[in-house]
């Protein structure tokens, strides 16, 4: 838990419009933090976004990071919908990796 020290979630208000007596709403995209991949050992492939700080405490700790600068076949993404409650009330939770094909919106 160490690590989650400093972590602060972030709460973005989404994007509403009514459209036919339905209020659509769209988020920014939430699931666009740089991704990073296990290979073996201490071996680490990070996106070429990787924070610098990250990459060096990766490598006081002896990991061998590789910067993959064109990832979009080296990593994988994620679409999520997660049903937060009542739908009446809280409804669902979305998110689309914007480096993938898909938008998550909801009315």
């Amino acid at each position: 838990m160490k690590d989650f020290a400093n972590y602060k979630p972030e709460w973005v208000k989404p994007i509403g419009k009514v459209y036919r007596g339905y209020t659509l709403h769209e988020t920014p995209p939430n699931c666009d933090a740089p991704r990073w991949r296990y290979n073996a050992s201490l071996e680490i492939n990070v996106e070429a976004a990787m924070d610098a700080g990250t990459l060096q405490a990766l490598s006081e700790r002896g990991h061998r990071t590789e910067v993959i600068n064109d990832s979009y076949q080296d990593f994988g993404a994620g679409q999520f919908i997660w049903r937060a409650g009542g739908l009446k009330v809280e409804g669902y939770v979305v998110a689309s990796d914007p480096r993938r094909d898909g938008q998550a919106f909801g009315f």
